[in-house]
């Protein structure tokens, strides 16, 4: 600033954002250079809202790497819906339910059922002094907690506790490798075990026999054409089920009513039964094997690799139609409908697309590209009909290939009515125009395209997205690049494509944050398999902030309290609530530009912090003689919420702040921090 003295005061200056290494040097930045768990609300910088890991009924998980996630109400309930490469969830509450499709081919299963029937061990009973609660014998047992099992066979009493308690219907509560327990409704008067020779415990077990089946626990399989087994009804049998107990040759999985009798090699000669669709790759690799690379090149029978047959990772593609959702998994896959109940998977969509690479929703009319493996193919449903895709003069149904389009990949609506769709290279917009013609599909861009189906979002009337090597923004008209508070684009482009793992592109997934009005994109950096970045820019000042973090996939839609994230190892999280990782302490880290007010050394005397902060934060001055040179002085000091002045005493020529702030609990305002600068002793 002209005129103002060298020495005295000063506000320490910078502006809100980062920029540093590899876009600029430390010491020309007018931002801050690094940055952990931070952003800004206009002029005031602050810590990052927290987050907290969600836990499901009955222990269960997620299995394989989510990719995709959409939020829906239907009646009453408001679901999340999850694509990972291996399966697709619904989770309404805390119920996580597996609902994959099941696969379209069959799989024959002859007189393959087994009921669990058996008689139990002598004195299966134990009870315990004072206690209703009961533990049954039986070993290797196939019971698990919640299961709805009957036990006869008890003669007389046990230990107080009435026959009539102890032969009935029972829910098991807990269970060991060789016991459950039940309670019961009278407390037993000694300790020890009894029930005699002759209990019989009945559930609503089966178990499938199929040779090297190759199912995992917990998928999802449709039974159909078996007969009943052992008093359970066909009904109850040919139905869809949740698989467990898997070994290599068998899987067990579960009825409602309880068996009546033993029997092995149950079901009948026409038994049969549909395994889930085929899961997907983890991870983008190249394709290996026969048919890859030229033909005649290398030698025969060994394996080739091929740059230009990359097997891409599974990601799912989510819309609604109605009041139902719509969901594929692409790549040459099938369009699925769901009708929001956890006991049926989605199933096909009569006469639609069974290839197709992905799909939308606009004006009542679904909207598939890449049919038939020809990726630059549109074909729709007639209006109104989602089961309707052959036309005629009578509706609205039809396909267009796209002319000079190199293959659609990503979709986004803006303001409601206009589609955008892009290639890896380009950006078209698609508007419904009605019949005869019904969609007029425009190139807006032949360069600037989109670097994975999911790294777009939208919010009010603008979509944000990340290219191949910058990040843009299309607000009507024209695509130009997103800009910073101090520059014309990101102030983080060179620290995000120079340092970007781009075979794994395809993971690269952004939303909105709706509570602070910011996009947040996440990627995977340098050789990361896994997404391991992102970075977030505030829409109402374009301020940019960079920071590190496992998530694979957000939540888009707007129904829930607080943004959902999941990481790589399937764990769903709250965000933006508390001020915790997920009940640690969360790492806030802040670090200056070098800054240089004088020809000559400078002292930096005393720091006057002025925050708003719970529990103590760390700060650390760095010093050095020229801008290229290693830094020759570090002093730490630790600022409490009360602290008036820090005593620094550092001589330098260039200088650097940085704070760290990793409090449990712990929140962090900043405000107008003040730095004593004198003239410096040179050395």
């Amino acid at each position: 600033m002209a005129g103002r003295p060298e020495f005295g005061f000063f506000p320490i200056e910078v502006l809100p954002g980062v920029k540093g290494i590899p876009d600029t040097t430390e010491l020309a930045s007018p931002h801050w250079v690094y940055a952990e768990k931070v952003r800004s609300t206009g002029e005031t910088l602050r810590k990052l809202g927290g987050w907290e890991s969600y836990t499901f009924n009955n222990g269960n998980t997620i299995s394989g790497v989510p990719r995709s996630g959409y939020n829906i109400q239907i009646g009453n309930n408001i679901w999340i819906l999850i694509g990972t490469n291996t399966r697709l969830y619904s989770l309404v509450g805390s119920l996580l339910t597996n609902i994959t499709p099941v696969d379209t081919s069959s799989v024959a299963a002859a007189d393959s059922l087994d009921t669990y029937y058996k008689t139990l061990a002598n004195n299966p009973a134990t009870t315990v002094l004072g206690s209703a609660t009961i533990m049954i014998e039986d070993t290797a047992t196939k019971v698990r907690g919640g299961d709805i099992i009957e036990l006869s066979g008890f003669s007389g009493a046990l230990n107080g506790i009435p026959d009539t308690e102890l032969n009935a219907v029972h829910i098991a509560r807990t269970q060991a490798t060789d016991s459950f327990t039940i309670r019961v409704g009278t407390s037993a008067t000694s300790s020890s075990a009894g029930g005699g020779a002759s209990v019989v415990l009945a559930t609503a077990i089966i178990t499938l026999n199929d040779a090297a089946h190759g199912l995992g626990e917990g998928d999802r399989i449709f039974v159909d054409d078996a007969a009943a087994t052992g008093g359970i009804p066909d009904t109850e049998i040919n139905v869809e089920h949740i698989i467990r107990n898997v070994t290599t040759d068998a899987f067990d999985f579960v009825a409602v009513t309880v068996a009546t009798s033993s029997v092995t090699g149950g079901g009948g000669a026409s038994t049969i039964y549909y395994p889930p669709i085929p899961a997907g790759e983890a991870d983008a690799s190249s394709g290996i094997g026969y048919g890859m690379g030229l033909y005649g090149a290398g030698q025969y029978g060994v394996s080739k690799t091929s740059t230009a047959s990359v097997l891409q990772p599974r990601v799912w593609t989510h819309d609604r139609f109605g009041n139902n959702p719509l969901m594929s998994p692409g790549q040459q896959t099938g369009l699925y409908q769901w009708l929001g109940s956890n006991l049926v998977a989605p199933t096909l969509v009569t006469n639609a697309p069974t290839a197709i690479n992905g799909f939308f929703t606009s004006n009542n009319i679904v909207v598939t590209y890449g049919s038939g493996n020809v990726k630059n193919r549109l074909k729709w449903s007639d209006q109104g009909n989602q089961t309707v895709w052959t036309a005629t003069p009578q509706n609205q149904a039809g396909e267009d290939d796209i002319e000079g389009a190199n293959g659609f990949i990503a979709h986004a609506t803006v303001r409601g009515e206009l589609n955008l769709l892009w290639t890896p290279t380009q950006l078209y917009t698609m508007r419904y125009i009605g019949a005869p013609l019904v969609w007029d599909v425009k190139q807006v861009d032949d360069a600037e395209g989109i670097i994975s189906q999911n790294a777009v979002a939208v919010h009010g009337g603008v979509a944000v997205w990340m290219g191949n090597d910058n990040i843009f923004v299309y607000a009507g008209g024209v695509v130009s690049v997103v800009p910073s508070n101090s520059g014309k684009q990101c102030t983080l482009l060179r620290y995000v494509f120079d340092d970007l793992n781009y075979t794994q592109k395809a993971k690269i997934f952004a939303w909105h944050n709706r509570k602070f009005n910011e996009i947040w994109i996440h990627y995977p950096s340098g050789n990361s398999m896994e997404i391991d970045r992102m970075i977030r820019v505030s829409l109402d000042d374009y301020v940019w902030w960079p920071d590190v973090m496992d998530r694979t996939m957000a939540v888009q839609q707007y129904l829930q309290q607080f943004p959902v994230l999941a990481s790589s190892d399937g764990t769903l999280y709250r965000h933006e609530t508390g001020m915790n990782a997920d009940g640690q302490a969360m790492r806030m880290v802040l670090r200056s530009k070098y800054f240089q007010r004088a020809s000559s050394h400078t002292q930096i005397g005393n720091i006057i912090p002025d925050s708003i902060q719970t529990g103590d934060l760390q700060m650390t001055v760095r010093s050095k003689e020229w801008p290229q040179g290693t830094a020759v002085q570090e002093v730490d000091r630790t600022i409490e919420p009360t602290t008036p002045y820090v005593g620094m005493l550092v001589d330098a020529r260039n200088w650097q702040y940085e704070l760290v702030h990793e409090v449990l609990d712990g929140d962090w305002v900043g405000g107008a921090w003040i730095e004593d600068i004198n003239k410096g002793e040179p050395r």
